[in-house]
């Protein structure tokens, strides 16, 4: 049990690092700046893509400094957290194990905290986007590692409540870790002709699982005794009228439109990504659709199980997945 440690640590710590190569480069690139150009103007000054521009006030909302402020005071908590349970750990454990133990050390020093600080380095709000989202995935491949971890010590005989604590309270700062870096935006709110543009693709990675971009228009639709056209947001450059109907034209123009079915294709060309996005969702969410009926029969067959005297260890945690899933 005590080299079974390795392998999940092992592979976790090469993820974190594979996905702080980003973070390297672009502190690395920032520290350059800073030291050539001391005086540059801000980073982030002015933001403009195709979908539209954005303002000054809305770069500054983008920024959510109290957020990023929060993920570093957070990282250097866990980073405390871990410190003490590697002191109570390591001196009762194998040479395998401590090495687990410095490795997960690793994933949170090298990698999850030098995350947080680059979060908190003047970039641009892609930027931070890019940084947040790496975050994420650090601290739930951290979580994971913290779990293992603390499973091996179960079944080794070192899990008492001096462990146990601190490993639970790295596992809910992990989780926390996460949720606070899904939640920064991925740009700021711009604008097309005077009229802010649909925050689909400028809201969190949260925000955007979560349908909250949809809000404002809500919130309108619920304050006004009719919503008009005018009120509602303008949409992103892909899906706008001139758009569409340029990329079909372009499409078009390569052959002529003889029959219907030429027609019908050169729809599909021209829209092939949207259409394969909508049927790819469409069969994912069929098969998922039968998730809470086979959890509920996982239900069942667990209860008639426990009936005849199973295992309560493993009925718990089986309990446990069907309710979860």
């Amino acid at each position: 049990m005590e080299h079974a440690r390795l392998i999940p640590t092992g592979t976790g710590f090469l993820l974190v690092l594979v996905l702080n190569v980003y973070v390297f480069q672009h502190i690395l690139s920032w520290a350059t700046r800073w030291i050539t150009t001391p005086y540059q103007q801000p980073l982030g000054h002015v933001y403009e893509d195709q979908d539209g521009k954005s303002t000054q006030q809305a770069i500054e909302q983008a920024g959510k400094q109290t957020l990023r402020l929060a993920n570093l005071v957070i990282a250097t908590v866990t980073m405390a957290i871990l410190g003490l349970r590697m002191g109570l750990a390591i001196p009762h454990m194998e040479f395998s194990a401590n090495a687990a133990y410095w490795m997960e050390f690793g994933i949170w020093k090298i990698c999850v905290f030098i995350q947080s600080i680059a979060f908190n380095v003047p970039f641009s709000p892609t930027e931070h986007f890019a940084v947040s989202w790496r975050i994420g995935p650090s601290s739930l491949v951290a979580l994971l590692i913290c779990l293992a971890q603390g499973y091996a010590d179960f079944h080794s005989g070192h899990a008492r409540s001096v462990y146990i604590t601190p490993t639970g309270a790295q596992a809910a700062i992990s989780v926390a870790l996460s949720l606070l870096s899904s939640m920064i935006p991925r740009r700021p709110n711009v604008f097309h002709k005077g009229i802010i543009v649909d925050r689909q693709f400028t809201t969190s990675l949260l925000g955007w699982v979560s349908f909250s971009w949809i809000e404002p228009v809500l919130r309108e639709s619920e304050h006004s005794k009719s919503l008009a056209i005018d009120d509602l947001l303008e949409l992103d450059n892909s899906t706008r009228e001139e758009t569409a109907y340029r990329v079909w034209k372009r499409m078009a123009a390569k052959r002529s439109l003889l029959s219907s079915w030429d027609l019908w294709r050169s729809i599909f060309q021209s829209h092939g990504r949207a259409l394969l996005s909508q049927t790819m969702i469409t069969i994912l969410v069929s098969f998922l659709s039968f998730g809470p009926q086979i959890a509920l029969w996982q239900i069942l067959k667990l209860l008639e199980a426990r009936m005849s005297g199973q295992n309560s260890i493993c009925f718990g945690s089986q309990f446990l997945a069907s309710v979860c899933l």
